[in-house]
């Protein structure tokens, strides 16, 4: 990117390190830091984003949650959101990462005619990510 001081530090170093992140792949690697616990009345997350910036971001640690992702209804619009989140389990709170959902069918969708369908993602720009899907077919499927 052209200008990369307008970028996140997370995008940056990810640029930086030349490596191209897709939320499905999981692929992220990042060089290993110390985390050793200090006391006091904070909680550990707020430690942890206090003393490391976030890095980029793992799929594995990105956690999802809403209707879309618990269940639906065939031929209806459900969203789930995703919240990115980098190896260490920190939130990332900034937009503007390339996120990519899709929705697999399971034995009996696929019987049913049922194709993967890959989900429209809106980035709320607060590290946050809304997905929205519709399938065609009823069964079970995999986010």
């Amino acid at each position: 990117m052209a200008d990369t001081e307008a970028n996140p530090a997370w995008l940056q170093h990810q640029e930086a390190a030349g490596a191209i992140v897709v939320a499905s792949s999981g692929l992220a690697e990042r060089e290993a830091e110390d985390t050793s616990e200090d006391e006091g009345s904070e909680s550990e997350d707020d430690e942890i984003e206090r003393d490391y910036p976030p890095g980029p971001i793992c799929a594995e640690k990105c956690t999802l949650g809403g209707p879309g992702y618990t269940g639906g209804a065939a031929k209806s619009t459900v969203s789930f959101f995703v919240t990115a989140k980098d190896e260490r389990g920190t939130r990332i709170r900034e937009g503007g990462a390339y996120c990519v959902a899709t929705v697999r069918p399971g034995n009996a969708a696929r019987a049913a005619g049922a194709d993967i369908v890959t989900a429209s993602v809106k980035d709320n720009n607060d590290g946050t990510y809304t997905a929205s899907y519709s399938v065609a077919a009823r069964g079970d499927y995999e986010v």
